[in-house]
């Protein structure tokens, strides 16, 4: 996942991880700890967070090149 994220995607998917983790964690439960005891997919933010805007640059590429 994290070659495909936009750098200017990278604090939404931090913000989203940090937001999860302030859902999920036990009182005084490390990040590493809430992970391995939930699996690490409930982490995973949804595609459209940290793609739109390589899927808007793509589309606007195929059409510049038609």
């Amino acid at each position: 996942m994290a070659e495909a994220v936009i750098k200017t995607k990278v604090p939404v998917v931090v913000d989203f991880i940090l937001d999860k983790y302030r859902d999920l964690a036990e009182p005084q439960e490390r990040l590493c700890n809430t992970i391995e005891r939930l699996d690490y997919e409930q982490f995973i933010p949804p595609v459209e967070l940290y793609q739109e805007e390589k899927q808007e640059e793509d589309e606007f590429a195929a059409f510049l090149l038609s």
